[in-house]
């Protein structure tokens, strides 16, 4: 099928994003996505990027930190965070499972700092 791609996302390298969080990614033309696993307490230390995101709760809770505050997201919330807006994640006492949608495609690495408080690690 011309421009058509199709896979299974159990077939999708792992990737151990930080310690305690996995990820599978797939890229389009114009978007990114990748499915997060934490565990327990594991965070994605606050950053910032250029592309706009779009995040899924899918099982589990989070306290997604903004410069704003916090927000604690569980199953079933969306977030849409605007590019360029600073913002980290750290999963619930369950862990939490997450599907993020990044536009346009990413391109580029970012640099993440500790959440504060946080006991969840970042590279």
């Amino acid at each position: 099928m011309s421009g058509i791609r199709h896979g299974s996302v159990d077939e999708l390298p792992v990737e151990r994003a930080f310690a305690g969080v996995e990820r599978r990614r797939v890229d389009g033309r114009n978007m990114t996505v990748l499915r997060y696993w934490f565990e327990a307490g594991a965070a994605h230390g606050l950053h910032v990027h250029p592309e706009e995101q779009l995040m899924l709760i899918e099982a589990g809770s989070a306290r997604l930190h903004t410069d704003d505050g916090v927000i604690e997201v569980g199953a079933g919330d969306w977030t849409v965070v605007a590019p360029e807006v600073r913002h980290g994640l750290e999963a619930g006492p369950d862990g939490v499972q997450l599907l993020v949608v990044l536009s346009p495609r990413r391109t580029a690495g970012y640099e993440t700092t500790p959440l504060p408080g946080s006991t969840g690690d970042t590279p």
